[in-house]
């Protein structure tokens, strides 16, 4: 796994800590799964798409910034 060259140590939980990542896919579908294939591996992830509503999506984003994910699948 790519990640895995970037992971910078674990955080007090013991997930995998990496730089704030984005990562891009072809549907909403991909995004479920690719965030739980993420956090099933020790990542910080969140899929991103129009399934959430805007205060789940809104709550992802401040959660990126204060550092509860590292990973943001969309």
């Amino acid at each position: 796994l790519l990640l895995d060259h970037f992971t910078t140590g674990k955080d007090a939980e013991g997930y995998k800590r990496v730089p704030t990542t984005i990562v891009f896919v072809g549907t909403r579908r991909d995004s479920d799964v690719i965030s739980i294939w993420l956090i099933r591996r020790g990542f910080r992830a969140f899929a991103h798409n129009s399934d959430r509503n805007m205060e789940t999506r809104l709550k992802a984003i401040n959660g990126v910034q204060s550092g509860v994910y590292d990973i943001i699948v969309g």
